[in-house]
């Protein structure tokens, strides 16, 4: 489990898997294709709204959502310094792309992203 922001998640999952879900728990559960075997994974405790946001690649709609942008300069490209110039991705895809290799994720692979807050 890598934080993305302050709100986001990303877990990674295996390239077959489908069905990924969240439970009232906090608990999150997959099924891969080839042997139909259900993981299931916890999120940490402390933070009690889950949301799915959705599995990668992910939409324009959906990075809409988790990255940021700043009216008049774009997107945030997460691999450069914002007093650098930071804002000058003009779509959020990628945007988000910026932000998983900052985080030293690989965006060729499959990630659950999910939207976490505390109560």
């Amino acid at each position: 489990m890598i934080h993305l922001t302050d709100k986001h998640i990303a877990v990674e999952i295996p390239e077959d898997a489908c069905n990924v879900q969240i439970s009232d728990n906090g608990c999150f559960s997959y099924k891969t294709v080839i042997n139909e075997y259900r993981s299931s994974y916890c999120i940490t405790s402390g933070f009690n709204n889950h949301s799915l946001v959705g599995v990668t690649p992910l939409t324009e709609e959906q990075w809409d959502t988790i990255v940021y942008k700043f009216e008049g300069y774009g997107y945030m490209n997460y691999l450069v310094k914002p007093q650098f110039g930071g804002y000058s991705i003009k779509n959020s895809m990628e945007s988000g792309i910026s932000l998983l290799k900052s985080k030293g994720l690989n965006p060729n692979k499959k990630y659950a992203i999910i939207k976490i807050e505390k109560e």
